[in-house]
């Protein structure tokens, strides 16, 4: 029981007096708060006590550990791209080609400088701090400049998928507090007016392919006051307003608050923060790029094709924060070619990218081409590949290490992966030193294995949208086992649980599930040091993880 103050008489503690004191305690502490909160974007904020939150304006803890990667220093998203703009203004970080087949590009700086216009816009057209920004539309470089400027606004970036239906998108905007929806064309605006109505934190609707309706900016301004803009309207209003706008706003950003909602794979909002996304795609590097075995690529030499959807966690990762991270390029076709195999393919030839990390249905799709370059050859060519293969395949079989010694066997192995492999993935659009990542699901160990006769070895990965996609991977020139989704990234710790479930633990594993506390509880361990990741697995002798249900 607590015991009265010797200063407060019983029957006292309610006067007027007491409800002054009060008051004034709570107005000190408000200003310090406030105060203390004003060192953005690189700040956190020291009221986060908890690991998990579902509020969007709440502060958690950092899951920072005491060594290793795990404790490196925290970066906000903002100050990411600045760092990298300032240090490589003059390198490639996205390039689109248009309809007419000429390639526009985005340098560093105009990136930079781009997401500080598109953010001060942002603000002036009505987006709140913590509320979001919508995005809906194909991979295009005004998708993650939309996503960058509702970051360093102090919004919250919601990639929707564009194959939502009205009311879907209404939900998700409702729930997320959707200031603004950005979205690709006509037809994705058309949907967005179904059900504007239902909307009511909505200012203004951005298409960014083309110029709205006239009639459709009219009869939405005087019907609900609300506008629409292009993506040109957009910029004029950013450039015209002074910077302090944005300056104001990055003061007040936190490392340790959400700056990112991905939605793609449930109904509940998955809450990241800028350390959960920069903090992963250092980890990423470790992965694609591990220390001692792949070097570090230098600012323009990663390029990668971005050609699955942005809505998706792991989309983001690697197109945009790895990206950014390493001054790569990312590379955005005219058209869509994740469901077209002539586009991808032409696609690969033209672009040659570093990096291929996409889902079973990629390698499954490079599979089937070269069974189909097989069958066009005569009989010697045919015999020749099926040696070229199989002396890679016996020689790798399930379990591939780095080739260290000199041996007869492996000499014959380099040759055949200098001459005969070397042909027919440039054949693809493939360069030698290609890296290939597998997430999202499984690949039969025969396309596995056929691949890995081509010289063209799929490292399986492994990761939910709630520990940013990625937890485990087998990493390229250091070890790949085929029957496994690898060992767990720098700075994460795995365990399995009761029943061998899958236990994760690190600096990726997600805030919480907007608004749906009892739902974020459920997937975590009481502590909520543990995301319960639900998949059952077992490790082997060697520490692989091998996911059995």
């Amino acid at each position: 029981m607590k015991r009265a103050s010797a200063k407060e008489p019983v029957g006292k503690k309610n006067s007027g007096l007491g409800k002054l004191m009060s008051v004034l305690h709570q107005n000190a502490a408000s200003l310090v708060t406030t105060r203390t909160a004003h060192n953005g974007p690189d700040q956190v904020l020291p009221g986060g006590t908890d690991l998990t939150t579902c509020r969007r304006n709440q502060a958690v803890k950092l899951r920072r550990d005491t060594t290793g990667l795990g404790n490196c220093e925290p970066v906000s998203v903002p100050s990411l791209v600045q760092h990298v703009a300032e240090a490589n203004p003059d390198v490639v970080a996205m390039r689109q080609k248009d309809a007419e087949g000429q390639w526009r590009q985005w340098t560093y700086q105009n990136l930079d400088e781009e997401v500080q216009i598109v953010a001060k816009a942002l603000i002036e057209i009505g987006l709140h701090r913590h509320h979001s920004v919508a995005i809906m539309g194909s991979n295009s470089p005004h998708w993650i400049i939309a996503n960058l400027a509702a970051i360093s606004a102090g919004g919250i970036a919601a990639g929707l998928h564009q194959g939502l239906n009205a009311e879907e998108v209404a939900r998700i905007c409702i729930d997320c507090k959707a200031d603004v929806i950005v979205v690709e064309s006509e037809a994705l605006l058309k949907k967005v007016l179904l059900v504007q109505h239902k909307l009511p934190e909505l200012k203004c609707i951005v298409q960014w392919r083309g110029e709205p309706p006239l009639s459709d900016q009219r009869r939405l301004a005087k019907s609900h006051k609300k506008h629409i803009l292009s993506w040109e309207g957009l910029l004029e209003v950013g450039r015209a307003l002074q910077a302090d706008r944005l300056e104001e706003r990055l003061s007040k950003v936190a490392i340790n608050q959400c700056c990112s909602l991905v939605y793609a794979t449930s109904n509940k909002g998955v809450m990241l923060s800028h350390d959960n996304l920069t903090w992963s795609a250092k980890m990423a590097l470790g992965v694609i790029r591990a220390p001692g075995f792949n070097p570090t690529p230098s600012p323009g030499d990663e390029v990668m094709i971005s050609f699955l959807p942005l809505a998706h966690i792991s989309t983001q990762l690697i197109d945009i924060y790895y990206l950014i991270s390493i001054a790569g390029t990312s590379v955005f076709p005219a058209t869509p070619i994740l469901h077209s195999q002539e586009r991808f393919f032409a696609a690969l030839k033209e672009v040659r990218p570093t990096v291929v990390y996409g889902q079973p249905v990629v390698f499954e799709r490079i599979y089937h081409k070269l069974v189909e370059m097989r069958r066009t050859l005569s009989g010697l060519q045919k015999s020749i590949m099926d040696w070229s293969c199989g002396r890679l395949m016996g020689n790798q079989q399930e379990h591939i290490i780095p080739q260290t010694d000199s041996k007869l066997g492996n000499i014959q192995h380099k040759i055949v992966k200098n001459t005969i492999c070397r042909k027919y993935k440039e054949a693809l659009g493939l360069s030698p030193k290609t890296i290939f990542i597998c997430r999202g699901g499984a690949l039969p160990d025969r396309v596995l294995q056929f691949l890995s006769g081509f010289d063209i070895v799929v490292h399986p990965a492994y990761g939910q949208s709630e520990c940013c996609s990625l937890l485990t991977a087998n990493v390229p020139k250091r070890f790949c086992k085929f029957s496994s989704v690898g060992k767990p990234g720098s700075g994460l710790k795995l365990k399995l649980g009761e029943g061998g479930e899958v236990l994760a633990k690190g600096r990726n594993v997600f805030m919480g599930y907007l608004n749906k506390e009892n739902d974020t509880k459920e997937v975590m361990t009481e502590d909520a040091e543990w995301l319960k990741t639900g998949d059952r697995a077992l490790t082997d002798e060697k520490g692989f993880l091998v996911l059995t249900c």
